[in-house]
Parts: C-alpha cells; structure tokens; sequence
C-alpha cells in the first residue's frame, strides 16, 4: 500500500526529471556529456618546478615543488604550454625555511624532460605559506613562526616575490608582521 506522501513525492520528481524508483531515468544532459568528453581527453599531471632566490628573511634558497595540473592527453609540453594549477612548494634557506601551497599559471616548457618544467616564459603565483627563521635572518625574535600569503610572477626565468607573514611563535616583542620579499632564478 502506498500512502499519499510517497505518491505525490513521486509525481513531483517524475515530472521534474529526476530519476526515482517509477520513473524511468533521465539520460545526462549536454553540459554533463561535454564535461565527460573532456575527463576522457584529459589526465592528471605533476611536474617538477625549481628555483635559487635570495630573500628576505631566508637569505639565499632553494625551492623545488609540484606543479599538479590537468592537461590534454596527447599534449607534449617540449614546446611552449600553458600550466594552470596546484602549486606545492619546500624552500629551505640560510636564515629559514618556508612550506607553500597556492594556485599557479605557468607558460613554460619542459624540453627534453617531460617531467620538470625548465624553461619558465612567464608565471605567476598566489600561495599561502608557513615560514620558519633561524640563525642570524635579520628578524627578531631570531627562532620565530610565521603563517601569511605570498605572490610570486616570473618573466623570463627570472622571479620576483612579495609576501606579508604574521608571527605566531616566538618570543614576545613588538614586531608581529613581516613583509618578505625576493628575486630568483626559476619558479
């Protein structure tokens, strides 16, 4: 026996479309094929992004990353690409070291390895980030965390950055943010 909520609620997503157990389905409409179309001719990619810079407060470091992007299954990226994605990224320093995670563009080229994005044309960043001093960094207190957002563009292979930290470890003093800056090589 059916009791007349479970009709009416069966007459309404019936006439609306949606499938349900006295309804026959309804076949996925365009916009939904198109998006499948595209996840068959598209696949997952990680590659390997690089760089030197010197910066305020880490001094001169390196940075090496994952790039995570989703990209055309027969593209070959030996030639110009376009890269837009996650960007993870670990860069230790003389005077400290920083952890990164953000959204990238990237126009570059892989050239001979598929994997590691080599020539950057241009590029640019928005990151939120975890940054750690120590030794002599320039930044009171010495041994401190900080948590901000940083920016980062690439012209050229060459990469300048900005970011604004606020400190949430450390000894108490007056100085609770920090404007970081850089220039480098890479991205």
């Amino acid at each position: 026996m059916v009791d007349g909520f479970t009709l009416a609620a069966t007459l309404v997503l019936a006439t609306a479309g949606i499938p349900c157990a006295a309804g026959e389905p309804v076949s996925a409409s365009p916009g939904v094929e198109d998006v499948r179309a595209n996840d068959r001719e598209t696949e997952r990619r990680a590659f390997v992004v690089a760089r030197a810079r010197l910066s305020r407060p880490q001094e001169l470091s390196v940075a090496a990353g994952g790039l995570f992007v989703r990209q055309p299954v027969d593209h070959d990226c030996a030639t110009a690409c376009y890269f837009r994605g996650l960007l993870v990224q670990v860069e230790p320093g003389l005077g400290g070291g920083q952890l990164s995670a953000g959204y990238a563009v990237v126009v570059g080229e892989t050239l001979t390895t598929p994997q590691f994005i080599r020539a950057v044309h241009v590029g640019y960043a928005f990151k939120g980030a975890l940054l750690r001093t120590w030794g002599d960094s320039g930044v009171e207190p010495p041994d401190s965390t900080w948590v901000g957002a940083e920016s980062e563009f690439t012209i050229v292979k060459v990469n300048f950055s900005l970011g604004a930290f606020h400190r949430v470890s450390g000894e108490p003093t007056d100085d609770r943010w920090l404007l970081a800056g850089g220039i480098g090589w890479g991205f």
